[in-house]
């Protein structure tokens, strides 16, 4: 529990509080020195019970701890006499970022980075790894940058921190071509990495999430990420700073061979006030309605603060915040709403489905945040939560990796990610979401669930440790000279592919043995039907469907192949000829209706958005395009073998990877704009050459000729 000051300190109280802390930062007892510091953050967050008389004494030792952003932030009341500590402070601001102070920690790290060592770092959500981030960008010692994020979401949020840097281009989508006359920072996803054509030469590598690397962390896609990272150390041989949360670890001799420290550190600015709920309801938590009840009980409780609950699944986020916003009307059932309409509430209503739950929610200050829902639309919903405009955010396990916000109170509600338990790792990702630095002092977290045992995490490396589970895609990527084990069965395997095939195969980055697989059919259908797989432009159902049942087969994933090509080609076709979400949300519901769906039609209306929103999100924006061009290649190579004109998928995948845009505009997309918005600002805009030249048209005389709803012309202000 989070030291707490009822009653005002007397003045002798306080100094003999003061003597303790003071010992305590001498010590070389790094739980003693956590006691220390967790105090002075208790004492700053409870300033007005502590005697104007002892101001000056903690104002040193806030300095002496090295809270210097605090010493910044907070300049009004903490006054220090010390000339010896101001000039210390005022060594810890930053070189290259106006105002800025970093505190001990951050700045011992750049002084390894500066010392010409690379950074593997481990340190809490508080800790503040991605102002050094900004610092290492600032510097500009390096003309190209890759930065490496687990979602589309976090890279958007990188970019608004990093577009006031104009000696740089940023570089969001694969279709982009780097500056020749300044730097550039490539802002990609592991699978854009990979994807990319010829860098330039990289000087600085940043991965966030590195822990995602590991193939025991239940990630589909840290095979992307181990090729991203591999290739990028072979090819250009960067510095690199990577940067994750709560690791103890990772693979021995990875970091003396790359010239890094690994660096781990409990270092934080914000106390953590745990509340074990479970702990002292476990029997009464059993049952559902209590369980409901309580955490209801508690959310009004802190009405005035903004706090996040975790929960299993998107499906049960979605039905609590529904469950929670109807017990808000009940219960203020006499008031108006306590929030203003948002304007993406008013831009679900008119392109979504006005019936939709999700909007009611919001329209009480109640928001969900998921992995289905449109990225726009993700990031309107974290925005107006950073801003205070939501006060509850109801989320998965998105909130640990996919978005950077926090809450003064975070709420364990459910115990598992998906089918499995939480474990520690994730235990200790979601409660780094309480408080936030330079917000919060403290930050709250009510448990609601069994402690997961605290485990030591090792974050394996795969592509260096070469171990047995290391999969053949990993494999299939490394040089010749990186092998640890040539003589290792699966190794020989793909050392028996020709080398033509072993080159497609790396490049494709996919499922090897699925493609060699779907070679051999393919080759097979060339000589007996080549028309079933050569066709071109927009294809006719037939074969988008033949192609899907191809892909599906040999290339997806088992969860992937739970949904049946008939029903993506049936999908797809609607999407391009429509362009509408609503569209296939209306489709879908006429279908479960015509297929007996008995529940309510708000059950019906949720169901179908949240299952054509998954559609949209996860096979229009990435799965079927990448099979499109794997498949694609595929027929090409063997048509090239017998001397058949192959088919040409490219363009097809590209429309929809695209979400069905002109190409020209496609990358407003990437910044945020809804595709409602992109097709109104098209038919005003010019043919140009570059994303720049587009950006330089969409000016506030074209805005103001354009008619555009609230949240349009929101998202376009934002982007740009």
């Amino acid at each position: 529990m989070a030291l707490v000051f009822d009653e005002k300190l007397s003045v002798s109280e306080s100094f003999a509080l003061a003597r303790k802390v003071s010992v305590q930062l001498m010590g070389q007892d790094s739980q003693v020195n956590l006691e220390a510091r967790q105090t002075l953050i208790a004492v700053l967050d409870n300033w007005s019970s502590m005697p104007a008389e002892t101001n000056e004494v903690w104002s040193d030792l806030v300095e002496a701890a090295g809270f210097y952003p605090y010493l910044a932030k907070d300049a009004s009341f903490l006054k220090s006499g010390n000339l010896a500590g101001q000039i210390r402070k005022e060594s810890y601001r930053s070189l290259n970022l106006h105002g800025k102070y970093f505190h001990e920690e951050q700045q011992r790290l750049l002084d390894i980075f500066r010392a010409g060592k690379n950074l593997i770092v481990s340190a809490p959500t508080s800790f503040g790894k991605s102002l050094l981030i900004e610092e290492m960008v600032a510097s500009r010692e390096f003309s190209n940058i890759v930065v490496i994020q687990p979602t589309l979401a976090l890279l958007d949020e990188t970019r608004k921190k990093l577009r006031e840097y104009s000696d740089y281009k940023l570089i969001l989508k694969t279709s982009q071509r780097p500056a020749n006359d300044k730097g550039n920072i490539f802002l990609f996803t592991a699978e854009r990495v990979v994807e990319y054509g010829e860098f330039p030469v990289v000087g600085l590598l940043i991965v966030d999430e590195f822990y995602k690397l590991s193939q025991g962390r239940r990630d589909d896609r840290a095979e992307a990420l181990n090729v991203a990272i591999y290739r990028m150390l072979k090819e250009h041989a960067p510095r690199f700073y990577m940067l994750g949360p709560n690791i103890d670890g990772i693979s021995e001799g990875f970091a003396e061979r790359y010239n890094a420290v690994f660096y781990k550190t409990e270092y934080s600015l914000v106390n953590a006030d745990y509340h074990n709920i479970y702990q002292e309801q476990a029997e009464n938590l059993k049952d559902p309605q209590f369980r409901e009840n309580l955490l209801f009980g508690l959310l009004d409780e802190y009405s005035d603060e903004q706090t996040i609950i975790y929960c299993s699944s998107p499906e049960k986020a979605r039905e609590l915040a529904s469950r929670y916003t109807l017990h808000l009307q009940e219960r203020d059932s006499k008031s108006v709403n306590k929030v203003s309409a948002l304007p993406v509430a008013d831009w679900l209503r008119e392109n979504i489905h006005p019936g939709w739950s999700f909007i009611k929610c919001l329209d009480r200050g109640v928001g969900v945040h998921d992995g289905a829902l449109p990225r726009h639309v993700s990031a309107s919903i974290i925005h107006a939560f950073n801003r205070l405009e939501l006060n509850y955010l109801f989320c998965t396990s998105t909130i640990i990796e996919g978005v950077n916000t926090s809450a003064k109170n975070i709420v364990i509600y459910d115990k598992k990610r998906g089918l499995a338990n939480i474990d520690s790792f994730d235990f200790a990702n979601i409660s780094g979401r309480a408080g936030r630095m330079m917000v919060h002092y403290t930050g709250r977290i009510f448990n609601f669930i069994p402690e997961p045992k605290r485990e030591s995490i090792l974050i394996d490396i795969p592509f260096f440790e070469q171990n047995e589970q290391t999969s053949s895609d990993i494999l299939i990527q490394l040089h010749l000279e990186d092998i640890k084990d040539p003589g290792r069965e699966e190794y020989r395997h793909i050392q028996d592919l020709s080398s033509d095939e072993r080159e497609l195969f790396r490049k494709n980055a996919i499922n090897i043995w699925g493609q060699k697989e779907l070679l051999e059919r393919l080759r097979s259908e060339v000589r007996q039907n080549p028309s079933n797989v050569t066709w071109g432009g927009y294809p006719d159902y037939d074969h988008l469907l033949h192609t899907l049942e191809l892909a599906r087969e040999y290339l997806a994933r088992p969860s992937e192949r739970r949904q049946s090509a008939k029903k993506l080609a049936a999908l797809t076709n609607i999407y391009a000829q429509s362009k509408s979400v609503m569209a296939l949300v209306r489709r879908d519901m006429e279908y479960k209706l015509k297929n007996g769906w008995l529940r309510s039609e708000v059950e019906l209306v949720d169901e179908a958005v949240r299952e054509m929103f998954h559609f949209q999100r996860h096979w229009l924006n990435y799965v079927i395009p990448k099979w499109l061009y794997v498949v694609d290649s595929l027929q090409q190579f063997a048509c090239a073998e017998v001397g058949v004109l192959p088919g040409s998928y490219s363009f097809y995948a590209s429309y929809i990877e695209n979400d069905f845009l002109n190409p020209q505009y496609a990358f407003l997309a990437e910044l945020g704009i809804p595709r409602t918005a992109i097709e109104k600002m098209a038919q005003h805009l010019t043919a140009v050459d570059t994303e720049d030249e587009v950006v330089a048209q969409i000016n506030q005389n074209l805005l103001d000729s354009i008619s555009l709803s609230e949240y349009e012309r929101q998202k376009i202000i934002e982007a740009f």
